[in-house]
């Protein structure tokens, strides 16, 4: 026994050493790749394989509690000869308890993933995927987790590859974040039962041979129970850049790394590397790299959800309001909107006398304004800032209202506030440059035009009224290749349909001018000659 843990400390580095060297490593353009096994996902509220192997053979002892027969006669027919509670058992164990309808078993690993939601070591894990050029994971598990992460602190989308007849698009020279899922994702009918483990697929081999010539694997939570990728990696034919295998100490020798684990650690030169958890490590390597706390950040990726959303309903709202020859279906949508309103308004104002808060009177002063009841929005916007609500969005919707109510000076102030508090504000500045076109400051508009499209391509509003200063300023062309983009951008955009055949008709070009206006006309009635 002694000698299997002299063995090991002889190829351990500690877990500084370790993340020391990584640091320099990175920063001198080695590439590292993640290896991850299930005891990544536990504090994410995801039991380890382990774990579910400890709940389903008490459940098997259940069911057939005084009929063992049964149950020897059933492992016999599944050629399941051990069901102790061991990482190679775990498959053989799914299959005991799923049998005959293995469609439980996934709709039980679908509950217990679902709504799983990254544990705190995934912060640190997917800010290093993305801020090196080690931006590959490779996983056993099916869960979404990793790409979740990314998704929320980095907002990256990375490439998911959770079936192996995608495994070809792996570009090892891509900068984008990858995922492979070894045993496919959770909605690619999983690999979970032994018989589908014996052997990694060739698309997989293929891949992996060539992965690793490139990134150096790091492994954590993986306890190599699969005969897919632990076989492929003790492999003596499969070489590798070395390889770093985390574990966790535990007080029995024999629960740490099995033999052939070791032997694969030597045979490739790599080390292992003692630590206190998953969470634990990434914590440390959070640390070592200095990466921030994302608070303030996610913060403000949620403000900016919530203002485009509003911004989004604020803009449909104002379109059905402006069409004045409705169809029956816009009919029925214009009242639906009316109605929504009314009953928004009056839970809102139920809420305020419970908790007169300046969120509340905030989302009261969106109803007023979506509802053309400026007055009232300002009143309840000034409100809420009066409570201590001082973030961007407050600013520029009270800027929308007093523009409806043509406080222009007002308007400027509350969108110059708004800038103040978020200088990358491409819809303050867009609004800012709609109340220059009304005071007819066409070149100041056209500035603020082009800092809300710099900030946001696709602003479509934003390209619509560039042309239209470009226009009043008489440069068609310019114009037409503004509201162009605009309709590129939006191909329902009736508005600029209208303007750019305002435009072909200045400059002579009858039949293009004719079929914008017949465009316009179609999208919006009010547009008819």
């Amino acid at each position: 026994m002694g000698g299997k843990k002299e063995e090991l400390d002889k190829i351990s580095v500690s877990q500084r050493c370790f993340l020391e060297m990584l640091k320099e490593s990175s920063g001198n353009g080695k590439r590292f790749c993640f290896i991850l096994g299930s005891g990544v996902s536990r504090s994410s509220g995801i039991p380890t394989g382990i774990e579910m192997s400890e709940m389903w053979v008490r459940e098997i002892e259940e069911r057939y509690k005084g009929n063992e027969t049964e149950k020897t006669d059933l492992m016999e027919k599944l050629e399941i000869k051990d069901i102790s509670i061991k990482s190679e058992n775990y498959f053989d164990i799914y299959s005991l308890r799923f049998f005959p309808d293995y469609g439980n078993g996934y709709a039980y690993l679908e509950r217990k993933m679902e709504n799983a939601e990254p544990g705190f070591g995934y912060y640190p894990l997917v800010q290093f995927l993305t801020t090196t050029d080690s931006n590959l994971v490779i996983t056993t598990n099916f869960d979404s987790l990793v790409e979740d992460a990314l998704f929320i602190y980095t907002k990256k989308r990375p490439i998911v590859v959770g079936h192996e007849s995608l495994a070809e698009f792996i570009d090892v020279n891509t900068k984008r974040p990858i995922v492979a899922k070894l045993h496919r994702g959770l909605f690619f009918n999983p690999l979970n039962r032994k018989e589908e483990l014996q052997e990694l697929s060739e698309e997989w081999k293929k891949v992996l041979r060539m992965v690793f010539r490139v990134f150096t694997p790091i492994v954590i939570g993986y306890g190599g129970g699969d005969r897919t990728l632990m076989k492929f990696l003790a492999d003596e034919s499969v070489e590798l850049n070395g390889i770093f295998w985390c574990y966790v100490k535990r007080e029995r020798e024999e629960d740490g790394p099995g033999d052939e684990i070791v032997e694969l650690v030597k045979r490739q030169k790599g080390y292992f590397v003692s630590i206190a958890g998953f969470d634990e490590m990434m914590f440390m390597l959070e640390r070592m790299f200095q990466y921030e706390n994302p608070d303030g950040w996610l913060r403000k990726v949620a403000e900016d959800k919530i203002e485009l959303y509003n911004r989004r309903f604020e803009e449909f709202s104002e379109k059905m309001d402006e069409i004045e020859e409705p169809t029956e279906e816009q009919r029925e949508v214009k009242v639906s909107l009316g109605d929504f309103a009314d009953k928004e308004k009056a839970a809102l104002l139920e809420l305020i006398e419970k908790d007169p808060s300046a969120d509340n009177y905030y989302k009261l002063g969106n109803r007023e304004r979506v509802s053309k009841n400026h007055e009232m929005a300002v009143e309840y916007y000034t409100k809420a800032i009066e409570l201590g609500l001082k973030n961007p969005s407050i600013y520029n919707s009270r800027g929308n209202s007093y523009r409806d109510l043509k406080e222009y000076e007002k308007s400027i102030e509350d969108y110059n506030e708004a800038l103040k508090l978020n200088p990358k504000y491409a819809y303050a500045y867009n609004n800012r440059g709609n109340i220059y076109g009304d005071l007819r400051e066409y070149e100041k508009s056209i500035e603020d035009y082009n800092k809300a499209i710099e900030l946001d391509p696709k602003y479509a509003s934003a390209y619509n009224g560039r042309g239209a200063s470009c226009h009043n300023l008489g440069n068609y062309e310019k114009a037409i290749e503004n509201y162009s983009k605009a309709i590129e951008i939006d191909d329902k955009y009736a508005m600029a349909y209208n303007n750019r055949a305002l435009c072909y008709k200045k400059m002579g070009e009858e039949e293009k001018a004719k079929q914008d206006f017949e465009r316009a006309a179609e999208l919006d009635p009010k547009y008819k000659k």
